[in-house]
């Protein structure tokens, strides 16, 4: 699974990854072309939704072709309740828009004939457009209630009998127009919603939903820790739904590059499937979520290691990170084994983002924050990086294709030891600072660190204009794209460091924390 509907990437990516997947053995592509944050498909009955760069009609039909020469189904995704800020944030949808106080997600009013006039168009043009047998039409994270017609019905049904209704009304629209339902499964589920109370609706979360709704669809079954737990997919197949299991590859959680947490839960959630195959699991999906956390050349291990999961039931060999490399970069086998190891080596190094967020402070309190554990992990971080820049670095020569994205791999690598190592020794001056104040030398190197910082920045620029549009309003998004975007971390960092470069305080004795830059 694709998204493009976060962050529209220039067309000769998608072209680029399609021979690929096929060759590593995926027959399908999921395509998230709608959420919150935009729209890939300038539908033709609702032009205004689309976002930038969003496709026409005629370019995803030419992408669809390419991807059936390739033995690939593209199939479309819809977000028809939750995730739909892209259609609301126009003003003249704004009046379909709910939610509940409190949640981080929003929804369309269940029960508005405005909301049923919308969906019920877009799925029309995406059967016009699209091919697949199958609409996934999301229902993911859905909040709703406070719309004043969600009220009024809530006075004589409970929020899952709201949620069970439009599900099968998407149902029949869909089926009427000659294709099959598929659909996310968290709201069906008993064993979900307790630890994601802060941002789901519990209330819309109900088991009895898959009592009631058409037991055609397709349920995709999303969990994204390793071990998942299978009763998720027993309830399912018990109920008497075909299943998906649908891991991640790249979804929250992650900072820059994906991490060894991903590449368990596609094994586990492989083992999961496989063992329920003859019960009615269909496959998986690999979802690959939310482009602005990552250069696109670092998912593609993560790509390539679930489809080996699902074809070997989630047993890879030992020596799957020199095939890789070897491969998708025409790597000769000695240095494919050294890149493959240097890979496998900077998943396993990678903490959640929530802690490698550390290493891209944006103010001085972050800073602070960094206490002797933490200064420690990042130094774990920096080492593991800096090493696997050195051998993916010497590497580069011999990369005979694939060659933008593996410069993207390198990069990260780059920039994820120096941001770490940089981070620490930033705490390490803080210190110095509040027991004897900095001098001349400190600010010296305060200000090459803050040049280094923005000409790293600078460079992650060019890596994006390579792949990504210059003028998408992603790019220059700032804070307003949240704490995981790579890109901004390293601006905010930058400005940080050369903020503190610019200030003056007296020098009492000669900094102690001054030492050689690991390199």
């Amino acid at each position: 699974m694709l998204d493009p509907a976060r962050l529209t990437e220039r067309r000769h990516v998608y072209r680029d990854l399609i021979p690929w997947l096929a060759k590593w053995g995926y027959n399908t592509l999921l395509w998230h072309f709608t959420d919150d944050q935009g729209c890939a498909l300038a539908f033709p009955s609702h032009p205004e939704i689309a976002g930038p760069h969003a496709w026409s009609p005629r370019e995803m039909r030419a992408l669809i072709a390419f991807a059936h020469d390739h033995g690939i189904t593209i199939i479309p995704e819809v977000e028809s309740l939750g995730h739909t800020d892209c259609i609301t944030r126009i003003a003249r949808y704004k009046h379909l828009r709910d939610g509940t106080a409190g949640k981080i997600f929003q929804a369309l009013c269940p029960v508005h004939p405005g909301t049923r006039a919308v969906i019920g168009d877009l799925l029309r043009d995406t059967a016009e457009i699209f091919d697949a047998p199958w609409i996934h039409a999301g229902m993911d994270e859905t909040s709703f209630g406070d719309h004043p017609l969600t009220r009024r019905a809530l006075r004589s049904k409970k929020k899952h009998e709201l949620y069970a209704d439009h599900v099968i009304w998407l149902h029949s629209e869909i089926r009427n127009l000659g294709r099959a339902m598929m659909m996310w499964g968290d709201h069906l589920l008993p064993h979900f919603g307790a630890g994601e109370a802060h941002y789901v609706d519990a209330e819309a979360i109900n088991p009895r939903i898959a009592r009631t709704i058409p037991k055609d669809i397709v349920i995709c079954d999303w969990h994204y820790q390793p071990k998942p737990d299978p009763r998720t997919v027993d309830f399912l197949l018990d109920e008497g739904f075909t299943v998906v299991g649908c891991p991640a590859a790249s979804c929250y959680g992650l900072l820059a590059h994906p991490r060894q947490a991903n590449l368990d839960n596609l094994r586990d959630f492989a083992r999961i499937a496989a063992a329920r195959r003859s019960r009615g699991v269909l496959g998986m999906i690999n979802t690959v979520w939310c482009p602005w956390r990552y250069f696109t050349g670092t998912t593609l291990f993560g790509i390539a290691f679930g489809a080996v999961c699902q074809q070997t039931g989630g047993v890879v060999p030992e020596d799957f990170p020199a095939d890789f490399a070897a491969e998708t970069f025409g790597l000769p086998v000695q240095a494919a084994r050294k890149a493959g190891a240097a890979l496998a080596a900077l998943h396993a190094a990678l903490p959640h983002a929530n802690d490698l967020g550390a290493a891209f402070p944006q103010r001085m309190a972050e800073i602070a924050a960094i206490d002797a554990a933490r200064s420690a992990q990042l130094s774990g971080i920096a080492q593991e990086a800096q090493q696997a820049f050195g051998v993916l670095e010497a590497q580069h020569a011999r990369v005979r294709r694939f060659g933008h994205y593996y410069d993207e791999i390198v990069f990260t690598a780059r920039a994820l030891g120096e941001a770490a190592h940089r981070a620490v020794l930033l705490r390490q001056m803080l210190d110095q600072r509040r027991r004897s104040g900095t001098g001349k030398a400190a600010q010296a190197w305060l200000a090459r660190e803050a040049a280094e910082a923005k000409a790293l920045h600078r460079a992650a620029l060019r890596l994006w204009d390579r792949q990504r549009y210059a003028d998408d309003p992603m790019r220059a998004a700032g804070a307003k794209a949240g704490f995981d975007f790579f890109v901004q971390r390293l601006e905010s960092t930058a400005k940080l460091v050369g903020t503190m470069a610019c200030r003056r305080t007296k020098a009492r004795a000669k900094p102690a924390w001054q030492r050689t830059r690991n390199s």
